[in-house]
């Protein structure tokens, strides 16, 4: 995920601070590519 890349965060992190779940944010993340 872009943010996660760019700004050093985790995924889990990234999820967190959308509060979103980790398996959620890795399917979006997978149909966006």
């Amino acid at each position: 995920m872009r943010i996660a890349l760019k700004s050093g965060l985790t995924r889990r992190q990234v999820a967190d601070d959308f509060g979103v779940g980790l398996a959620p944010l890795n399917t979006w993340n997978t149909a966006r590519m």
